[in-house]
C-alpha cells in the first residue's frame, strides 16, 4: 500500500511538472503573439493618423481655395467667406 501511494504521488508530481512547463511555454507564446499584434496596431495607428492629417490638410486647402474664389467674385458663397 505504501508503494502505491508513493507511485501515485510521484505520478502527480510528474504531471504537475509537465503542466507547469506546458503552461509556461504557452504563456511565452501568447506574450510573443501579443507583442506582435501590439506592433501591428501601433503601425496601423500611425498610418491612420497620417491619413487623417493628410485629409485635414486637403480640406483646409479646398476651403481656402473656395474662399479665395468667393472673394474674387467668381462664385457666390451663401456662407460668406
Amino acid at each position: 500500500m505504501l508503494q502505491q501511494a508513493y507511485l501515485f504521488r510521484a505520478a502527480l508530481a510528474e504531471m504537475r511538472t509537465e503542466m507547469t512547463t506546458r503552461t509556461r511555454a504557452e504563456t511565452a507564446a501568447i506574450r510573443t503573439q501579443s507583442a506582435s499584434l501590439r506592433r501591428d496596431v501601433d503601425a496601423l495607428s500611425g498610418r491612420l493618423k497620417e491619413g487623417i492629417d493628410g485629409l485635414k490638410h486637403e480640406c483646409v486647402k479646398a476651403l481656402s481655395f473656395f474662399c479665395l474664389i468667393t472673394q474674387l467674385g467668381i462664385s457666390q458663397d451663401p456662407n460668406g467667406c
